[in-house]
């Protein structure tokens, strides 16, 4: 049998709970920004940013975040 010790050992801490949140806030402004992608392309004059480059280093650093965040919350996830 296992011991509490044991368990609270695998029990997650606040700042994995924490970091969770962080990437599952992360995602879901992905999900935004894909949407606005979407509503940019058919609609131009709406909701666009004051040049082309800086939407593009936006979207693409919003991306690599996400993934880096997601890839060490997996990390983490498994070495427990």
């Amino acid at each position: 049998m296992n011991s509490d010790d044991e368990i609270r050992a695998f029990a997650p801490g606040k700042s994995f709970r924490l970091l969770e949140q962080i990437a599952s806030g992360l995602l879901l402004l992905v999900l935004a920004v894909l949407g606005w992608m979407i509503v940019a392309t058919y609609n131009p004059e709406w909701g666009r940013l004051a040049s082309l480059e800086i939407e593009v280093i936006l979207v693409v650093s919003l991306l690599l975040a996400a993934l880096l965040l997601v890839s060490v919350v997996a990390l983490i996830h498994t070495r427990k």
